[in-house]
């Protein structure tokens, strides 16, 4: 048997934080929303936005939802050189919390990690039915629209606490059969790309490879995205319908 909890890691990322937040509402432990004040890297010459906290859509929406989440707020960056430094500080901070509390096993939800509420069921009885360790879930990953994905692959969906990153990316897990998440990773408009490829964790690989200039003339060759293996569940789409309005 296994003490879970969970982490959601989010800067300005508001869009789907209502969904997010029904399914963590099922975790029978903290449910941790680690707020950056800034983004992990800004590779652009323009001003980072939200300078000032309150014309963030994260403010706007915890200010909407209180009590959804144990926020922990955090200065984000951008100061750290290496790519991928300040989220792997990022996560395990939160592991330290969640370890803190007694949690053995830290469910990842990120920000646009969707899953039915029947799935999100089944994976906190899978993890806290069986002793700590990684676990992954299938995963369709979407390009533009829900029905288009640019890979069909297994996303990570769990660490034990005991280990820490950047060690758990490689920290061995077993696969969650019988669930699915939806990742909506480039279902949003073309602002919130561009600024995802400025901000995120790889965002030097996005500008060495011309991402944002080719997303901007629509060749998608690099991507090769392939048509839905099958469709987002009615569900999720009715839940992201009554969310919208408050993400921006």
């Amino acid at each position: 048997m296994s003490t879970i909890g969970s982490a959601t890691m989010v800067w300005a990322e508001a869009r789907f934080l209502s969904l997010i937040a029904e399914q963590v509402a099922l975790v029978p432990g903290p449910r941790i929303l680690l707020w950056s004040h800034g983004p992990w890297q800004w590779l652009s010459n323009e001003p980072v936005p939200f300078h000032d906290q309150t014309t963030n859509p994260v403010y706007h929406w915890l200010q909407a939802n209180p009590g959804a989440f144990d926020v922990l707020e955090l200065p984000g960056g951008p100061a750290i050189a290496d790519d991928l430094a300040l989220e792997q500080t990022t996560r395990n901070i939160a592991m330290d919390v969640l370890a803190k509390r007694g949690v053995d096993v830290c469910l990842w939800l990120d920000s646009d990690y969707l899953l039915t509420l029947a799935d999100m069921r089944r994976v906190v009885d899978t993890v806290t039915g069986q002793p700590p360790r990684a676990w992954s879930y299938p995963a369709y990953h979407y390009w533009r629209n829900f029905n288009l994905c640019h890979a069909v692959s297994p996303a990570r969906a769990a660490t034990t606490t005991a280990v820490r990153y950047p060690e758990a990316y490689s920290e061995p897990d077993a696969l969650i059969d019988g669930v699915r998440l939806h990742h909506p990773s480039y279902v949003m408009p073309t602002d919130e790309v561009l600024r995802k490829w400025m901000a995120w964790g790889h965002a030097r690989l996005a500008r060495q490879h011309g991402w944002a200039e080719a997303w901007l003339r629509e060749d998608d060759s690099a991507w090769n995205p392939q048509p839905a293996p099958e469709k987002v569940p009615q569900e999720i789409l009715d839940r992201i319908e009554r969310a919208q309005g408050g993400s921006r």
